[in-house]
């Protein structure tokens, strides 16, 4: 006979996240000369289950409710049918079948839809696109921009803040004064978990905004990481997915981009270089990779925004 323990939820209720407990509940499992301890393999190759019938639906209401059905569900469900096609005409490596089976699991859409919440759902959604991503890396196949929007609806409000007014920035990769960027939008990059992270654990803050004619971008350094030595041999892109797509090189900067690194990094890019009028609405993140890396995308949880400005903006959103 088999005792199979489910014990996944232990982390949340019990005290040092249930590693303690766990640990004296299989030692005491082991040392019990009645009860033999196994993983799922071990116990299938000594005893294989046979199940003559399999019914359909959760332990939830034996139906699949919190699954699908809802909208975010729904475009989740698509994202990685979508993906798992691509990768059954591609026939892809054992690599990139382990980042399809990591993002099919069912957990991911317990957080989509409105049934629950948590303070982490920015992160799970991203994580899931993630997973998603490194698909197509794997295969060498571009990955679809609609994998850098957000299932969550609610993202955008939470973990970014949006420019509110003209920059006028000297591009020099210094903090020149105080308020050269204080009406710049702002992400917090303590939000990319560390699991996500990855090469890009050096990054703290990213700013962006705008004047008449410019993008400009700032990206912060965390406290004791030398911006200069971060950004050596590394290779960073502006990736444009509204209103059409466009990528553009910041580091080392393409032609008719300015970009600098001392104190923290700054660069600016025209409008006229990646295509977009006075008036249109623009999404983008950033790529950073290095050479014999995999090229990483950020932020992972919302693309950053913003208006391009018309010529009468400082008429319209002056400030007394």
């Amino acid at each position: 006979m088999s005792v199979i323990l489910d014990g996944e939820n232990a982390w949340e209720h019990y005290p040092g996240l249930g590693v303690d407990f766990f640990r004296a509940l299989y030692e005491g499992l082991s040392k019990n000369g009645r009860v033999r301890t196994g993983t799922m393999s071990e116990s299938l190759a000594r005893e294989p289950a046979r199940l003559p019938r399999l019914h359909a639906g959760s332990w939830i209401d034996r139906s699949f409710r919190i699954w699908v059905g809802h909208e975010e569900d729904v475009r989740a469900w698509n994202l990685l049918g979508k993906t798992r096609a691509e990768l059954v005409r591609a026939g892809g490596s054992e690599e990139a079948w382990e980042s399809l089976y990591a993002a099919e699991g069912s957990d991911w859409f317990w957080w989509f839809g409105d049934d629950f919440s948590s303070a982490q759902d920015a992160e799970f959604d991203a994580l899931f696109r993630r997973h998603l991503g490194n698909v197509y890396r794997s295969i060498g196949v571009p990955e679809p921009q609609e994998l850098l929007q957000p299932v969550k609806r609610q993202v955008t409000a939470v973990v970014a803040r949006a420019p509110w007014a003209m920059l006028r920035v000297v591009v020099d990769g210094r903090r020149t004064d105080y308020f050269e960027w204080i009406a710049a939008g702002r992400y917090d990059m303590s939000r990319e978990y560390g699991a996500m992270a990855g090469d890009l654990s050096f990054v703290s803050d990213l700013h962006y905004g705008f004047d008449e004619a410019n993008l400009f971008l700032r990206i912060d350094t965390r406290a004791g990481v030398d911006a200069r030595k971060a950004c050596e041999r590394r290779r960073l892109r502006l990736i444009v997915t509204k209103p059409r797509p466009c990528e553009v090189d910041l580091l080392p900067a393409a032609d008719g981009v300015r970009s600098a690194v001392e104190d923290i990094f700054e660069a600016a890019v025209p409008f006229e270089r990646i295509g977009v009028a006075a008036g249109e609405d623009v999404e983008f993140v950033l790529e950073l990779s290095r050479e014999g890396g995999v090229p990483q995308r950020f932020p992972t949880t919302v693309p950053l925004s913003l208006r391009v400005p018309t010529k009468d903006y400082d008429k319209i959103h002056w400030m007394a």
